[in-house]
């Protein structure tokens, strides 16, 4: 019996009381509270340093098919056409933007030498190089990486936007930031941008409006950024290659 009363008295004192379980439980509520959005952050912050790895590398792409072909990889102007460049007389492949084509597909076709209606007969790549070889997505939804649309997003689904210096006077202005409600950042002025002017003074006056903005280069890329959500001013979250 005395055996049986010093097992059940150890046995009491090993175990956990109700109190203490639930305590523990809220413990480790309070420290998964604590930790859930500092991995979020941190699997955020690993995807726009991703996104500008892949921006950069989209660039170089471009820039060393422009080496190679002395022009911008922009399908073939059709006869005839309205509307080829954008307010700030460049050309961007955008989304929703009143220049066609939409989207990047056709950035892809040219620099993956992909035989298209973009590029038929390989006429904008006629050495057929590839410049780029983007991880593949394998569905046609937005998901990250090249999908079988032929589009080229981010590591968060969002298409790349990305705008080429057309007209060849030293700066780049694409379809949207060349607008002030996006050129300009709420409270830190300028998004990296600068007011159009004239990049030599012997150039001939431009038809540019005088409110457009520009970036001081020949090549622009950006996304969304992690909240997918374009918005009718620039947002803080847009990952922008010229910042």
């Amino acid at each position: 019996m005395k055996h049986n009363q010093e097992q059940t008295i150890r046995l009491q004192h090993g175990a956990f009381t109700l109190v203490e379980m639930l305590v523990v439980i809220a413990i480790i509520a309070i420290m998964a509270s604590i930790l859930v959005p500092v991995v979020g952050r941190a699997k955020t912050k690993s995807k726009v340093a991703a996104a500008r790895v892949e921006m950069a590398g989209l660039e170089l792409a471009i820039k060393s098919y422009h080496n190679d072909y002395s022009r911008w990889p922009v399908p073939k102007k059709p006869s005839g056409s309205s509307g080829w460049a954008n307010k700030g007389e460049d050309f961007t492949y955008d989304t929703d933007g009143a220049v066609s084509p939409r989207g990047n597909e056709a950035l892809m076709e040219i620099l993956m030498a992909e035989a298209g209606d973009h590029n038929t007969g390989h006429e904008r790549n006629p050495k057929k190089n590839k410049y780029i070889e983007p991880k593949e997505s394998g569905d046609t939804n937005d998901l990250p990486g090249f999908s079988t649309t032929g589009r080229y997003h981010d590591p968060f689904g969002n298409p790349y936007i990305v705008s080429l210096d057309l007209n060849g006077d030293g700066v780049c202005a694409d379809a949207t930031y060349c607008e002030k409600g996006f050129s300009e950042s709420a409270g830190s002025g300028l998004v990296g941008l600068v007011k159009f002017e004239k990049a030599r003074p012997d150039a001939p006056p431009p038809d540019i409006p005088p409110d457009v903005y520009v970036y001081k280069g020949e090549v622009m890329i950006w996304s969304f950024g992690p909240d997918k959500l374009k918005g009718s001013v620039a947002r803080s979250d847009n990952i922008l290659s010229w910042q």
